[in-house]
């Protein structure tokens, strides 16, 4: 088998989320020292509803083919791979860093309103991206206080990562 280094060709791999514009907005604030140095990060991905059970018997299960995009998230923003992983099904995961940062991930497929967070606790301050919603319009009275509900479905809600990482 040839690989891509002997072909001469690049290769990427494609965890989308790196390219969302939010995310990223995120990864550069963090880069640029804004919060100082990185020391938790917390990974929040809740899809609206289970995959077919014809999807469930391929993908892989929730780790392999909804949290592996998570995996990629934290260890881009770390900026490197974990050292120690541990996780419980349905599912919550916290990764260690070489030089004791934290990751943690929870991921659930029974969250009707579906939610894609992101936060990032640096030694001088906390950054974060909160869920795309449909509209920004929140209604306030006596009954208590309303929004749109997020962006349910991941095609909708990434398709601008989806474009710039096909730029890229």
């Amino acid at each position: 088998q040839k690989n891509a280094a002997a072909n001469g060709k690049p290769v990427m791999i494609g965890f989308n989320r790196r390219f969302d514009p939010n995310f990223a907005a995120l990864k550069s604030a963090l880069d640029a020292g804004e919060v100082g140095k990185p020391e938790m990060l917390a990974i929040t991905s809740y899809d609206p509803a289970p995959p077919s059970i014809a999807y469930i018997k391929v993908s892989g299960g929730l780790f392999r083919d909804m949290m592996i995009h998570d995996f990629d998230m934290a260890n881009f923003i770390m900026g490197e791979a974990p050292v120690t992983v541990s996780a419980v099904d349905t599912a919550a995961v916290t990764l260690t860093y070489a030089d004791g940062k934290i990751a943690t991930i929870r991921n659930t497929r029974r969250a009707g309103y579906g939610d894609q967070r992101v936060e990032i606790q640096g030694s001088e301050g906390m950054l974060q991206v909160g869920n795309l919603v449909e509209n920004l319009m929140v209604k306030s009275t006596a009954a208590g206080v309303t929004s749109a509900k997020p962006v349910l479905f991941f095609l909708e809600r990434y398709m601008p990562a989806y474009a710039a990482e096909w730029n890229a």
